[in-house]
């Protein structure tokens, strides 16, 4: 207890001491206090500020999302639309293909037969040819046979004229005969050149 009388003067002047500094203290911590009201009311504003700014620039991203989707949309849509004219066309471009070759090869095979007919054709001259010169060639035969045919009959035929009663009485004289004689030798003669000229059936001069 003694000991204790001994520290209540102490105590008494801490006390006093305290109660002197309290107010001044408390006073910076109301300062202390309010700066840092402050400054987390402008961190609060800032944060807001921020905030805003980032769902401002979420809203610019998801719509700039939006349009580079509703792009990539319209960019597939027209890829698959390119697809389905690409596939349209390499079936049509089939289908060319097969009608051209299918011309090709009739036109080729047209070609084969109007070469051959040419062929045939030009046979066909040649033989022709052939046959008119070999036709002309027994025209001018024929013409020199009826000629010399023509000139026969008109031989006979001044023999016949020439011929008078006497040379008559004398190709049936019995004697010596020698007027029919004379008369056959011509005969034979004219028969000769006749048979000269004859042309036999199917013949060639």
């Amino acid at each position: 207890m003694r000991r204790n009388h001994r520290l209540l003067p102490g105590l008494a002047a801490l006390l006093t001491i305290f109660l002197a500094v309290a107010p001044a203290h408390a006073e910076d911590a109301g300062k202390a206090a309010k700066e840092q009201a402050r400054r987390m009311q402008q961190q609060l504003r800032k944060a807001e500020q921020d905030k805003a700014q980032l769902t401002q620039e979420k809203g610019e991203l998801e719509a700039q999302v939006k349009a580079a989707e509703e792009k990539l949309a319209d960019l597939q849509r027209k890829a698959d639309a390119a697809t389905r004219r690409a596939a349209s066309l390499s079936r049509e471009l089939d289908s060319v293909k097969t009608t051209l070759g299918n011309k090709l090869a009739d036109s080729e095979r047209r070609l084969a037969e109007t070469t051959q007919s040419l062929r045939q054709i030009e046979d066909d001259k040649r033989l022709l040819v052939a046959d008119v010169t070999r036709s002309k060639q027994e025209t001018a035969v024929c013409v020199e046979k009826n000629g010399k045919l023509h000139a026969a009959g008109r031989d006979l035929l001044r023999e016949y004229q020439k011929k008078s009663c006497s040379d008559a009485l004398l190709q049936g004289e019995p004697l010596t005969g020698l007027k029919q004689v004379q008369i056959e030798n011509f005969l034979d003669e004219q028969r000769d050149k006749l048979d000269e000229q004859k042309l036999e059936a199917g013949a060639r001069p």
